[in-house]
């Protein structure tokens, strides 16, 4: 992440930070531009992870004094990856109790949802491939009786 951030400075025309030697003598920081294809990756990858997540998509959990706080990406309308924003120690565990709690007040989804394990492409994934190995092992079996 640190490498998209310095492309994004480079190519807004930042200077490289100087660096101070021992001799008192001031140099600058030899930095390369970034190539040519890297800026366009580099701004989609941050748009993509910078876009608005719906309050649904977020999963904060408050353990002891360590704030963890996750966004799912949605791909096609199901949750594709989760986003790590926010993993660490805290220092105001009011004020994350808080958010953990207004997080849990503002989620649409009410109750136990049964149908929720739907909502990740994984489900999806998994499901078409064990239809298609039960219809494998149901025509197998069908030629093996229709062989004897």
């Amino acid at each position: 992440m640190e490498q998209i951030e310095q492309a994004v400075r480079l190519g807004r025309g930042e200077e490289a930070k100087e660096d101070v030697e021992e001799g008192g003598e001031t140099e600058v920081a030899e930095v390369e531009r970034p190539k040519l294809w890297l800026r366009p990756l580099a701004l989609s990858v941050i748009e993509r992870s910078t876009r608005p997540v719906h309050v649904d998509d977020v999963v904060a959990k408050l353990a002891g004094e360590r704030l963890n706080v996750k966004a799912w990406i949605r791909t096609g309308g199901l949750r594709l990856a989760p986003i790590t924003l926010i993993d660490g120690r805290i220092d105001n565990p009011v004020a994350a109790r808080d958010f953990v709690e207004e997080v849990q007040e503002r989620k649409t989804v009410t109750g136990v949802n049964v149908l929720g394990v739907l909502d990740y492409w994984a489900t999806w994934i998994l499901a078409g491939l064990v239809a298609v190995a039960t219809f494998q092992r149901w025509r197998s079996r069908g030629s093996d009786e229709d062989n004897a």
